[in-house]
């Protein structure tokens, strides 16, 4: 899961990852956090760096699975913006 966090001061869009915590002994805990992943001037730049980091993770072995691939992260980017209120 990303969330994008909007800075209405500097006019920064934040991309944060969730993320499971580890405990001292390196176990996953059921406890998770977000860490940033990166700083934006415009949601459109956030959005843009959101489908090319989930492209590079892709185990898409053809261009349909991987057109499939960026039209399912694009469908996830819009409901999101749903709960977004403006």
């Amino acid at each position: 899961m990303v969330k994008i966090i909007k800075s209405h001061r500097m006019h920064l869009n934040i991309l944060n990852k969730k993320y499971l915590k580890k405990d001292k002994q390196g176990n996953v805990t059921t406890e998770g956090g977000f860490k940033q992943i990166g700083y934006y001037t415009t949601l459109d730049g956030a959005f843009n760096a959101l489908i090319e980091k989930e492209i590079k993770r892709s185990d898409a072995i053809s261009l349909d699975e991987l057109k499939k691939h960026v039209e399912s992260i694009k469908e996830g980017i819009f409901e999101g913006l749903k709960s977004v209120k403006v």
